[in-house]
């Protein structure tokens, strides 16, 4: 989707060219920095979607900045596509407007009808698809503290929106 190219030319790019680059830095190979470029990318998507749901759930002890900073700008992400989608017209148009004036007496109710919704099911399945996929390009690298430490930043980003 549009969201999701966002993304990977937004965060998902910064952590795939700076793993590709520590790799290339310190003498790696091709494969193996193509590799960490792919750990990086899936963990920057992993991480902007966790940090979307957050955003959204209105969890900033986990989010170490204010709630609702996306929905206060304006901005459409994940948790919101996956309402849309999830919902009737009526709630749709509803929506929308709320989205349009940044409505915060609407938050609650917006709120509401997202954690009632299967969309937050879906943003979960998406988080678990891009942890699944840190985790297979781990997998790829030799064991050693450094990649046991990358795999528990993985866990921490995966469950901290769940």
């Amino acid at each position: 989707t549009e969201y999701l190219l966002v993304l990977k030319k937004k965060t998902s790019a910064l952590f795939a060219l700076s793993a590709w680059g520590g790799i290339r830095l310190a003498g790696g190979d091709t494969v193996l920095s193509g590799d960490a470029f792919q750990f990086g990318n899936s963990l920057g998507l992993l991480f902007q979607v966790s940090d979307d749901m957050l955003d959204f759930s209105g969890q900033e002890n986990e989010l170490n900045k204010d709630a609702f900073q996306d929905f206060l700008l304006g901005e459409i992400t994940l948790p919101m596509i996956m309402l849309l989608r999830s919902v009737g017209s009526d709630d749709n148009h509803e929506i929308r407007r709320i989205m349009e004036t940044r409505d915060w007496l609407k938050l609650p109710w917006l709120i509401e009808r997202f954690m009632a919704s299967k969309a937050v099911d879906q943003c979960a399945e998406l988080v678990d698809v891009y942890e699944s996929r840190c985790v297979t390009f781990l997998e790829k690298f030799e064991k050693s503290p450094i990649r046991d430490d990358l795999a528990r930043i993985v866990g921490y980003i995966s469950h901290r929106a769940g």
